[in-house]
């Protein structure tokens, strides 16, 4: 089930779990769709257009010179 960004609270994500797609993982950041887009464009992998909150804090940890 995808819940609607709109209606999306963070204490419903579970971040290693909750699979979010970029708009979603956006908000749940507090970034513009365009840095995910970016992210991906340096790398980042979203599977099916989906990845957890997790997955994208590993890969900015893992990835520290990657810039807004």
């Amino acid at each position: 089930m995808v819940i609607p960004t709109h209606q999306m609270k963070t204490q419903e994500i579970i971040p290693s779990i909750t699979l979010l797609n970029a708009t979603q993982l956006a908000n749940i950041l507090g970034v513009n769709n365009n840095y995910i887009t970016r992210m991906k464009q340096g790398g980042f992998v979203m599977p099916g257009g989906r990845c957890t909150v997790e997955d994208a804090l590993q890969w900015r940890k893992a990835n520290p010179k990657y810039s807004r």
